[in-house]
């Protein structure tokens, strides 16, 4: 019999039954394992992976014909050389994470807005401070650039929160969401940067991505602009970035940590960075397994009879 590889962690004993029914009415059987702990015998027999698989371990799925990946990004896992059978295919989680990452965005960016960084250090002081000023998110003028799952969704509750303008990039330059009050293509930028308050990017690395928010760019944004990046960290130039920041040229950041030096580097930047460290749980609430897991089991059925003759 045909077979499938999922991976068991996040099933709630219904998932796993809905997996096996679904995969038993395809004519296909279901091994499980642990998280990244693909099966150290056999891995040649699946023709499905569900979940995640180390890049290492891919070539030798020689019969592997659809990974079906539980992360939103797989540019790790975009070079053919990293399977057996360069005609696998690949599919990502996107749709899964929209509503846990802009919870988180609204979080960072209402922390960096309140100045919690700062309070932080004074409570560690044992000081009262009431001078510090604070900012909204109402009346604030937003750019999204990456106006996907994440961004829109984002986009949808600063818009409830009373967001003054909120402006969506993307590299089609349409959106027809109503959160949005202007869509831009990416090559229009520019435009908008210096009237923006609150840029949040949620990009994925792809060659027109990679170094978008560069030094020139991040000195287009206002003193009291803030950004929160929960995309690749390759979409910033880091260094300019940590330079506006010591400078004062920009009010504050929180980027996803993907250069280690960064930290090292400007250590006055750790308290801002906190927020970020626990991007990899993002997958870990229920809203985004069920998500997920709703996902595959749609596309599997629904495109089922096509796959036969892949």
């Amino acid at each position: 019999m045909r077979k499938i590889a999922v991976m068991e962690d996040f099933l709630t004993p219904e998932r796993r039954k809905k997996v096996l029914d679904t995969a038993e009415k395809c004519g296909f059987a279901v091994d499980f394992y642990g998280r990244g702990k693909a099966p150290a015998e056999g891995l040649d027999q699946y023709e499905i992976i569900y979940g995640w698989c180390e890049p290492g371990d891919l070539k030798r799925a020689t019969g592997l014909k659809w990974y079906c990946c539980g992360f939103a990004g797989v540019d790790l896992l975009s070079d053919d050389g990293l399977y057996a059978n360069p005609d696998v295919m690949l599919s990502n989680s996107s749709g899964a994470y929209g509503l846990t990452i802009s919870e988180h965005i609204l979080m960072v960016t209402l922390m960096l807005l309140r100045r919690m960084p700062e309070f932080q250090d004074i409570v560690r002081r044992r000081e009262w401070v009431s001078e510090l000023p604070m900012r909204s998110i109402y009346g604030s003028r937003i750019t999204v650039l990456g106006a996907g799952d994440i961004g829109t969704n984002f986009a949808r509750r600063a818009k409830a929160l009373g967001a003054a303008h909120i402006c969506g990039v993307s590299r089609s330059g349409r959106n027809p969401d109503p959160a949005y009050d202007r869509m831009l293509p990416q090559e229009q930028l520019d435009q908008v940067l210096p009237e923006t308050e609150i840029l949040v990017m949620a990009l994925p690395s792809v060659a027109d991505t990679v170094g978008i928010l560069s030094r020139e760019r991040i000195a287009l944004l206002p003193r009291d602009a803030i950004v929160v990046n929960v995309g690749r960290g390759t979409a910033i130039d880091q260094e300019a970035l940590m330079e506006a920041l010591n400078a004062g040229r920009i009010a504050g950041a929180a980027n996803i940590l993907t250069v280690s030096l960064f930290i090292m580097l400007c250590p006055k930047l750790w308290a801002f960075f906190i927020p970020f460290f626990i991007f990899n749980n993002f997958g870990t609430s229920d809203n985004s397994k069920c998500r997920f897991f709703n996902n595959f089991t749609f596309h599997f059925k629904s495109t089922f009879h096509r796959y036969m003759y892949f």
